[in-house]
Formats: C-alpha cells, structure tokens, sequence
C-alpha cells in the first residue's frame, strides 16, 4: 500500500470542507503539515477549517505561519483578520485586513466596517488638549446609595463612574451606555453594549409586564435599567445572553403578532392606540400598528407591495446571477445544495451543477473552462 503524499492530503481534505466535514479535513490537514510544513496553502487551509470549527486562536496561528511562508497571500492576511476579529483584537484585525485589501482581496470592505464599529465603541479617541480650556481639578462627588435598589431608576442609561481620582469637568454629563432595541418576531430584543462583561456581572430579572437590569462594567460603576415593558411578555420562555463586549436580553412577546413601537411603555397610554395594536390578534382583521395620524394604513398591503416589487425587480450581471442562484439554492434539497457549492467553488464560479451524483467525484480543477473572453488565473482559497 503506498503512503499518500502531502499534495494528495490536502486534496482530500479540502474535498471534505466543501462537504463540510470540517473536523475530518482537519486531521487530514494535520497530515499533511506532518508530511510538508513548508507548504503555505496547507496552512491557509487548516485556518479556514479551524474558523469553521470555532479554534479561533489556531485559526489565528496558522494564518500567521501561512504569512510567513507567503507573505503577499492576500486571503492569508484576510484569515488573519477574521480570526483576529472573533478574538475580539479589532485594532490588529483592521490592520490584517486593510493588507489583504492592499493584495486585491474583494471581501474585505464589510469586516472592516465591523472593525471600526467595535473600535468606536470600545475606544474614545483622545481628545485635544488646549492650555487654555484645562479645566481644574475637583474631587468627584458620587450620589449617595440609595437604601432599596428599586428607588434606582435611570430612563436614560448611564454610566455612574466611582473614579475619584480622575480629573473630570464639572459640567460633563455622564457617558451614556450604548444600548440598541430590534423586533425578531415573536420576541423582543434588547441590546446593552460595554467591554469586559462577564456573567457574573450582569443581573436581569423579568416579570409579565417589566425589566430590571443591573450590570457591574469593567471600567468601574453600575449600570441600571428598570423599565415597564411596551407590553406584556412571558418570563418563562425570555432569556439574556452575556459575551465579553454586550448582554443580549430576549423576551417572548405573550401578543406575537404586536409590534412594539419601543422597549419601554408610553408614559400615557391611549386606549385608542392600544385597541389598534391589539386589532391585528383577530384573525380577520388587517395590520395595523399605533400611529398618531387619523388614517389607518393597511400595513399588510403595504408589506405585499414591498414583496412584489423585490420579486419582480429587473437585475443585471452579478446581481442577478447571485439571485438566480440563491432562489434556485434556497428550494433545493441538501444533494442540490452541495452540488451547487462544490460546482460553483472548485470551477472558480465558471460551472454550476444540481447533480450530485455528477458531481460528487467530479474535479473541475483539472479541466476548468474559461468562459468567453476570460482567462484562467489561479485561486487559493
């Protein structure tokens, strides 16, 4: 029996990641770095199935060795980036991938936006010094504690910094905490971002009709939030979620087909306002949501128009081969499915089949066609 060899390894491992077998192209990868460890793509490889499998610090150190080896290998630099990204290093991803972009890799405009957003959260930039503004120093006073936490009610959420040393103006309102409020559906979900949280830092307590949240930052100080909700939920079937840079608060509408206008309750409700977001509860009525206007909109037509037109929208070049490809891909089985990808991925985009019997031992590598006036340039994924 002869022993594979480094190149027949990876080429069976990277057969395994397009049928997302990603731990099974992993030991094949490891193989064959065992074999050659001179081989960048191996590397790059082995990155991109550590990515999939969530080892972002392998993922992280293969991309860097692939480096290494290639150093003007733009998707190694990209590799780089992303996993520096999911280790939450945003400064270091930005730089990896603002190189790649350099290289000529096209996916790197979107991530980078990720960067900055997480860099703007996280780090205020320093602000300019002028010797004449200087404010002086005063010793900074905190509110007394309040006897009972349910007498602390911040509408607004702020930060309360037990800093005493820092050098404040006396004027400058508390930082506000970033906060963001969506509808998925059924539930509602609401947003709180800070860096360095931990589980144990955060406390949130549900009933029917209210929430209370209290975090301990990193920074120093609290944060509170007490709000009577928009509407009723079920505490039951809510959750909150904790990472390093945000709490996640999901809570289960008990009405799910009302919409919640926001997070908390009007301060005033109107009866009126509340019938019409309740009216969509009847089976036979038509959607309609609180409005201070006197005309009812039908948001059901609304929404039918909206869906008509994005059906019916005329698109061209890649814009309509992606659609043409995702409608196809969105009603296919898992066969179709994998067809579709392995076609499209190992051809570099110049084959697409639905046939997997066909496909499944098919390597358009070797043979790949050039449509009509294209050449053939190398890709390493």
């Amino acid at each position: 029996m002869s022993l594979e060899s480094a190149d027949d390894l990876l080429k069976e491992a990277n057969e395994l990641m397009v049928e997302e077998e990603f731990q099974s192209a992993l030991e094949k990868y490891n193989a064959a770095i065992d074999l050659d460890d001179s081989l960048s793509s191996a590397f790059l490889h082995r990155s991109a199935s550590h990515l999939k499998l969530k080892n972002f610090q392998s993922a992280l150190d293969d991309a860097t060795r692939s480096i290494e080896l290639k150093p003007k290998n733009s998707t190694a630099h990209y590799r780089s980036g992303i996993s520096n990204f999911h280790l939450e290093n945003f400064k270091a991803a930005k730089v990896s991938l603002v190189k790649a972009k350099e290289l000529g890799n096209k996916k790197c405009d979107l991530w980078i936006r990720k960067c900055d957003a997480e860099i703007a959260d996280s780090d205020d930039p320093a602000p300019e010094v002028h010797p004449q503004k200087i404010p002086k120093v005063v010793d900074r006073v905190l509110p007394p504690s309040p006897s009972n936490e349910e007498d602390v009610k911040m509408e607004d959420a702020e930060l309360i910094s037990n800093g005493a040393d820092n050098v404040v103006d006396p004027n400058a309102k508390p930082k506000p905490i970033r906060t963001s409020f969506i509808q998925l559906g059924q539930f509602a979900k609401f947003t709180i971002f800070s860096k360095g949280l931990k589980r144990d830092d955060v406390s949130v307590e549900f009933t029917s009709d209210s929430l209370s949240v209290k975090v301990t930052l990193a920074a120093g100080g609290m944060f509170y939030h007490d709000v009577k909700l928009w509407s009723e939920i079920d505490p039951s079937q809510s959750s909150f979620l904790v990472n390093p840079y945000k709490v996640v608060i999901s809570l289960k509408k008990l009405n799910e087909r009302q919409d919640w206008e926001t997070l908390e309750s009007p301060e005033q409700p109107d009866s009126t306002i509340q019938r019409r977001a309740n009216l969509a509860s009847d089976g036979g009525a038509m959607t309609s949501y609180p409005s201070s206007g006197k005309k009812t909109i039908d948001w059901d037509a609304v929404d039918k128009e909206a869906r008509e037109e994005q059906e019916n929208e005329k698109l061209e070049g890649d814009s309509a081969l992606n659609k043409l490809f995702s409608d196809i891909y969105g009603k296919a089985d898992e066969d179709t499915r994998r067809a579709m990808i392995k076609s499209m991925q190992t051809s570099n985009g110049t084959c697409l089949s639905t046939n997997w019997k066909e496909v499944r031992n098919q390597n358009y590598e070797d043979d790949l066609q050039a449509p009509k006036g294209s050449e053939i340039h190398k890709y390493e994924y």
